[in-house]
């Protein structure tokens, strides 16, 4: 087990590492940190999109399990208790709309106005581009 854990570490910092190559090597209008800052803004909004995905995957492998579960129990109730696939169906709805909780949660937390993404935009251009 921990032999994996330093593994996938070093595979991390070994993407990272590449990753920053290739933001330098880019040609751009921006130069620096700015163009590290906005490389790293889309990098994590693409993130957020492949856990929501991810989520929605587990999710649908959840409900397939909570099917099984549930015949499962039908053939043997003493062996599989039914709060086994009813607590696996509730994680599946709750993984299948992760996603629809991102955004209004992010909205929540950060606010959804102008003035909120003007700041947010202004922490990165002022890194000292052109």
């Amino acid at each position: 087990m921990n032999k994996t854990r330093s593994i996938s570490r070093y595979m991390l910092h070994a993407a990272v590492v590449c990753n920053s190559v290739m933001l330098f090597a880019e040609e751009g209008g921006e130069t620096g940190i700015a163009k590290i800052a906005n490389s790293v803004k889309s990098n994590l909004s693409a993130l957020a999109d492949l856990v929501g995905q991810v989520a929605f995957l587990a999710g649908l492998l959840f409900f397939v399990s909570a099917v099984f579960k549930f015949k499962q129990h039908k053939d043997n109730p003493t062996q599989v208790p039914i709060g086994t696939p009813l607590s696996m169906l509730a994680i599946s709805a709750a993984l299948m709309f992760m996603g629809n909780f991102i955004t209004p949660l992010g909205e929540t937390l950060f606010g959804s106005d102008a003035k909120a993404g003007k700041q947010a935009e202004g922490l990165t251009s002022g890194f000292g581009g052109d």
